[in-house]
């Protein structure tokens, strides 16, 4: 079999029409042409118009067609085996196509390939993926441009959902002590990486007695617990009053304690 690459790629000069007049010369240089093999006919002519080369040419593919000062360039192919005669003008000229098999020894058996060949394509792959890759890569520059422009959103530190949080508590609800009570227990877990939840006022002053930044607000919030405990089980109903001093009193713990421990935070960043 006959190189492939020189079968789909090489154009071969099979011919070179000069028709300067109605009856002018043609010269062409013979040898063999295969199926799919492209050739290259120049054709020099003032009066011959494009149609005309192209119905003179209609038994090929016509797979360039080009303009020149002279007159075309044209490169056709063909695919079916056999003699085709070309007339341009006044002139013909024959041109033979042959099959690559012709030029196999048939003296011997001839064993054919068994596996599935694959065909080119004029498909432009290449391009498509330069193409491609021009599109993923203006995407991600948007993207990144669109994520460094947009505001980041800053966590909310302990102490911010606390007094967010706490704002958000109804004096009007029966469960406002509760939820207080809550909320602190929530803070001093995230801040102190303990866990408190579902212990008793005693339980949680146990477990901070191993924290050492809240040494000087134990005495703080245990009364407060106490305090919060009392209304729970009086049979009174407590006062919005009541709630009022109580949130305050919360606030004014949980901030102490905050700054306490932004400063001790502080100092270790520097150490």
């Amino acid at each position: 079999m006959r190189n492939t690459l020189n079968k789909l790629s090489s154009v071969i000069v099979i011919c070179l029409l000069v028709i300067n007049m109605p009856l002018g010369l043609v010269l062409a240089e013979e040898r063999n042409i295969y199926i799919g093999d492209m050739v290259t006919i120049e054709i020099n002519s003032a009066i011959i118009n494009e149609e005309e080369v192209v119905i003179a040419l209609e038994e090929f593919e016509i797979v360039e067609l080009e303009e020149t000062n002279k007159g075309y360039l044209v490169t056709i192919r063909s695919f079916d085996i056999g003699e085709k005669k070309v007339i341009i003008g006044n002139q013909e000229i024959n041109i033979t196509i042959s099959s690559t098999l012709e030029d196999i020894n048939r003296d011997d058996i001839y064993e054919g390939d068994l596996n599935v060949k694959s065909y080119g394509s004029n498909i432009p792959w290449l391009y498509i993926y330069i193409f491609v890759l021009v599109i993923c890569i203006v995407s991600g520059v948007i993207l990144l441009i669109r994520k460094i422009r947009t505001p980041k959103h800053k966590q909310p530190t302990a102490y911010e959902s606390f007094i967010s949080s706490l704002e958000l508590i109804s004096n009007e609800a029966d469960t406002y002590l509760v939820d207080s009570t809550i909320l602190l227990k929530k803070y001093i877990e995230e801040v102190f990486n303990c866990i408190i939840k579902g212990k008793t006022s005693s339980e949680i002053m146990t477990e901070l007695q191993s924290i050492d930044e809240t040494s000087q607000y134990r005495t703080d919030i245990y009364n407060w617990l106490i305090e919060c405990d009392t209304y729970k089980f009086s049979k009174d109903k407590i006062s919005n009053e009541e709630k009022v001093q109580l949130r305050l009193s919360l606030i004014k713990i949980v901030s102490l304690m905050n700054e306490t421990v932004d400063n001790y935070n502080k100092k270790e960043e520097e150490v």
